[in-house]
Formats: C-alpha cells, sequence, structure tokens
C-alpha cells in the first residue's frame, strides 16, 4: 500500500479513475454511470455511503481481488466527504479502532479494509489507531440476506480484546455494515472493557 503522502500525490499527478470500474471520474470517485447508483448512507448512520449498485461492486474488488490501492481509495473517499461535511461527523474521540479480520483473511488479501479506513479516519481526528481487537475465529461468510438473528449467532465470541486500557472514547469502524451485528459484537468486548464505543462503517445496507 503506498504511504498517505505518496498516495496523495499520485492522485494529483493522475486523473481522477471511478472507484467501481476504474473510468475517468473527475471531479467525483465515481463516473456519471456509476454514480447513478451510488446513495448517501441511512440517516442516522455513520458512514459514508449506502451499500449496493457502485459502492458495493468497489468494495468486492478491494476485498476480493484484492486492491490495496483501491482500499486506500475508498479510504480517502470518506476522508474528503468528511472535510466537506456532506456525511455525519465524526465525534470527538480518543482514538480510532477497527473491526479485524481474521489473520487468515489478512494474510491472503495482504491487508485489512477497516484497518486502512480507520487509519485515514484516525488522521482526519488527530487521533491514533489502536489495533484492540483480534478476530481468534474464522466463519464462512455470511450471504447478504442473512438476517440479523443469524448474524448475531454467527459472530457471538468470534473477537477478543488484545490488550487491557484505560477506558477511552473510541470509534470503531467497519466496511460494511449489514445488520450491526459484527459491528455490534465488536462493540461489546471493547465495551466490557469499559469503553465508549461509536460504530462507524464506510457503506451501511439500507
Amino acid at each position: 500500500m503506498l504511504p498517505t503522502p505518496l498516495a496523495d500525490l499520485v492522485d494529483a499527478l493522475l486523473p481522477p479513475a471511478c472507484l467501481a470500474c476504474g473510468a475517468p471520474a473527475a471531479p467525483d470517485d465515481f463516473c456519471a454511470r456509476c454514480a447513478e447508483s451510488v446513495e448517501g448512507p441511512p440517516p442516522g448512520t455513520l458512514g459514508c455511503w449506502a451499500f449496493g449498485g457502485a459502492v458495493a461492486d468497489a468494495i468486492r474488488a478491494c476485498k476480493f481481488r484484492p486492491d490495496a490501492m483501491l482500499a486506500d481509495a475508498l479510504a480517502r473517499a470518506w476522508a474528503a466527504r468528511l472535510r466537506a461535511g456532506t456525511v455525519a461527523a465524526l465525534p470527538a474521540v480518543d482514538a480510532v479502532a477497527f473491526v479485524p479480520a481474521h489473520w487468515r483473511r489478512r494474510l491472503a488479501r495482504g491487508f485489512d479494509l477497516p484497518a486502512v479506513l480507520a487509519n485515514r479516519l484516525a488522521l482526519r481526528a488527530g487521533v491514533p489507531v489502536l489495533d484492540l481487537l483480534v478476530a481468534h475465529r474464522k466463519d464462512a461468510p455470511l450471504s447478504l440476506g442473512a438476517d440479523r438473528a443469524l448474524r448475531a449467532t454467527v459472530v457471538s465470541g468470534r473477537f477478543r480484546a488484545r490488550r487491557a486500557l484505560a477506558p477511552r472514547r473510541l470509534l470503531l469502524v467497519d466496511d460494511v455494515r449489514t445488520t450491526g451485528a459484527t459491528l455490534g459484537e465488536a462493540a461489546r468486548v471493547l465495551r466490557e472493557a469499559g469503553h465508549e464505543v461509536h460504530e462507524a462503517a464506510l457503506a451501511v445496507v439500507p
């Protein structure tokens, strides 16, 4: 993955490309065709987009191709929208944490998208990133249609706290919030450790 200053320099030198299809996209993150399917996040959620259409295509390509440069581009798009005030502002926090993938998935991809997002948002907020959780179990992926009860059962006990810290105000970041079960389970572990937790996701299923 490119370091932040180098990634920004590449952006300045190369014409912006659509996050979903790679076509010219100036001045937005999506080309005109892909932008037709892009929507903002549901009201009351901390996120960048609704999950679907071109956003879903970009996230799937990022994770399953995998594409570390696209991961950083998605993270920078969220940070840019925060800077422009077009998505909900981040709450005041002491640090940013992230929902981790199992180490085998992280090794296969070469990066962890929630961690990339957390680094960008922490840079935006001027706070550190804390690697506080470990996914000690690799569960089979669920379909988008799986309901909250099933998801809650599958993810129960998946995470544990990596280390003990004094209570802090945390922003907990994931890539996609489907029913909220995964984010909720990760947040539960951190809250049991005494932290105040605000949940955020790059894309939220309406």
